[in-house]
């Protein structure tokens, strides 16, 4: 009878036993509250929102939680190109510059210094910021995209003539001096249309310069140009060059 009355009390409270040791498990082991849903371990969360993760790249700043970020793209402008008719640079002696110019056939007509062109380009630099609340990489409302444009800086190119060098004229005595040739070449100088009367021939150096001496005594009482040329390319190649009109004395 005794045993019997052990058995069955000990039947009815295994049941209560295992239920305390199971809620006390529950209470040591570690949870995760998030808003007001307790989580269990091994229960995943959820990192994500419900924007896409924003830029995190250079160009972006983070100020008083919200992130911008801002790409600038150069675009091209339109060349604008301005043609300024050639000056002589020294018209009135005794010292005349060679100016870069077109030799034309006709030696009863004076040529005139090559024009110069500027071109000038303005290119627009166009801006485009978007933002977003939140850290840089965060999933924030996106703020939306705003784009601006702004004038660059201009690019100027001017184009003219050169002086590869000045000639000192005393009397019917010229002495010329030039910088800035092609080196190591042969030039002839002297008397545009009259260099049988009045010419030299002379090489440049190393570093492009070069001097010239010659006679006008032949020509006085003329008005003429001196006229400068490599002998290899003769009088319409590229770096002919040519002093203004002046009248021998």
């Amino acid at each position: 009878m005794d045993s019997h009355r052990s058995w069955r009390a000990a039947a009815s409270f295994a049941p209560c036993e295992v239920i305390i040791k199971n809620r006390l498990a529950l209470l040591a082991a570690p949870t995760v509250l998030l808003g007001s849903v307790l989580l269990l371990p091994g229960a995943a969360v959820a990192t994500t929102g419900g924007e896409p993760a924003s830029a995190d790249q250079p160009g972006c700043t983070f100020s008083a939680g919200t992130t911008t970020c801002a790409s600038t793209t150069e675009i091209p402008g339109t060349p604008s190109t301005v043609t300024t008719p050639g000056s002589w640079t020294s018209t009135a002696g005794p010292i005349y510059d060679f100016e870069s110019t077109t030799n034309i056939p006709n030696c009863d007509v004076a040529p005139q210094p090559n024009p110069s062109t500027t071109t000038t380009s303005t290119p627009t630099l166009v801006t485009v910021t978007t933002a977003h609340r939140g850290a840089p990489g965060s999933h924030g409302k996106d703020l939306g995209t705003t784009t601006s444009s702004t004038a660059g800086t201009p690019v100027i190119t001017t184009i003219g003539k050169t002086s590869p060098g000045v000639a000192a004229v005393q009397g019917s005595s010229v002495t010329a001096t030039y910088a800035g040739l092609l080196p190591n070449t042969q030039y002839v100088t002297g008397a545009r249309c009259y260099l049988g009367i009045a010419g030299a021939y002379f090489t440049s150096d190393a570093a492009g310069a070069g001097t010239a001496n010659f006679n006008l005594s032949g020509l006085r009482g003329r008005t003429i140009q001196l006229e400068l040329a490599p002998t290899g390319e003769g009088f319409f190649g590229a770096n002919y060059a040519l002093t203004a009109p002046l009248t021998v004395h």
